[in-house]
């Protein structure tokens, strides 16, 4: 257990707190770690049969739950294939309707427990949403419409509070499941990048500043030390700020366009 998440175990021992993306990644070490300090954990994913883009089933599962104390939103896709590739398009609904549409279900359908308790709504975004690279397209567009979605949730879900957490460079599966559902070289070739030229976190040590940053009810928080370079710089200099990372990362794998 990290020493942040020691500090905060007071926050979460017997709070029911909703995981969803619980199956792998930074969600499923937040999900532990939850578990370690004592919270009432509800892990949900597709492997459990819930799925966040049905607005429906997310419905349905919060209305039979007694309390809801905490929600954090680690569900997430990502496409690694250029804009103006073929089926694009439909790369791109599918992330939109997972990174965002989602978010906003879960928000609608535990808002009223959330209002109740006082609790807290977690989101995790990425540094993403403020710069991008090629074969990322699809992936920033849809986190820059997330951090729009948190501004828009605030005062609609009040007196809950809405913590959105700008993830850098964290080493998860996130681009090679999305290597795998395009099957091409270019795509694995993507995915190597990120994890040699960007991905530096661990998915603990990102879980531990998440629930650091949740549970001081932060508005935003920068988790990974490139996402607190990515906030400050980009906001001073963009045109730069993105200038130097797609220079770091690279342009698309000539393979794509073969």
């Amino acid at each position: 257990m990290s020493k942040r998440t020691q500090d905060t175990a007071g926050a979460w021992k017997g709070e029911h707190v909703v995981v969803v993306g619980a199956e792998g990644g930074i969600g499923a070490e937040i999900a532990h770690q939850l578990v370690d300090v004592g919270a009432e954990v509800s892990g949900l994913d597709l492997k459990t049969g819930f799925d966040a883009t049905d607005a429906e089933c997310c419905l349905d599962w919060c209305q039979q739950q007694r309390r809801i104390d905490a929600v954090f939103y680690a569900a997430g896709i990502a496409s690694s294939g250029l804009l103006t590739d073929d089926g694009s398009s439909e790369d791109m609904q599918a992330v939109y309707s997972t990174n965002v549409v989602g978010a906003v279900n879960m928000a609608r359908a535990a808002a009223t427990s959330l209002r109740e308790s006082r609790g807290r709504f977690v989101t995790l975004n990425s540094a993403f949403s403020l710069v991008t690279a090629e074969g990322f397209g699809s992936y920033s567009a849809s986190k820059a419409a997330l951090g729009i979605v948190v501004n828009a949730l605030r005062p609609e879900l009040s007196p809950a509070t809405v913590t959105d957490c700008l993830v850098g460079g964290v080493r998860t599966n996130i681009f090679a499941s999305a290597a795998e559902r395009s099957g091409t070289a270019a795509s694995y070739e993507v995915n190597r990048r990120f994890l040699s030229r960007t991905a530096r976190l661990e998915p603990s040590a990102a879980a531990a500043s998440v629930l650091d940053a949740a549970w001081k009810r932060k508005k935003r928080s920068a988790i990974g030390a490139d996402a607190w370079l990515i906030g400050q710089i980009s906001h001073l200099a963009p045109a730069t700020t993105q200038r130097i990372v797609a220079r770091k990362i690279g342009g698309y794998p000539a393979e794509a366009t073969d």
